[in-house]
């Protein structure tokens, strides 16, 4: 499967991405509207959610980790 990346300014990403994060945004301005609790509940899920996959780097690829720390921002 042939995968779009898309270019604003000097950050280019997958179309993926893009979709994910236009997803929360809505989700997260329809329930803003529609019940605040559910919206800071779904606001720090998507907070958890990245943090940890951002840092999970650290449990599959340890070595590497130490070696070069600046991976745990570019593990996708």
């Amino acid at each position: 499967m042939d995968e779009r990346w898309y270019t604003i300014g000097s950050l280019t990403f997958p179309s993926a991405w893009g979709a994910i994060i236009l997803s929360f945004i809505l989700t997260y301005s329809f329930l803003y509207f529609w019940n605040r609790k559910a919206s800071d509940w779904y606001s720090n899920g998507i907070f958890y959610y990245l943090l940890i996959w951002k840092l999970s780097v650290i449990v599959v690829d340890f070595q590497n980790v130490i070696e070069h720390p600046i991976t745990i921002l570019y593990f996708h």
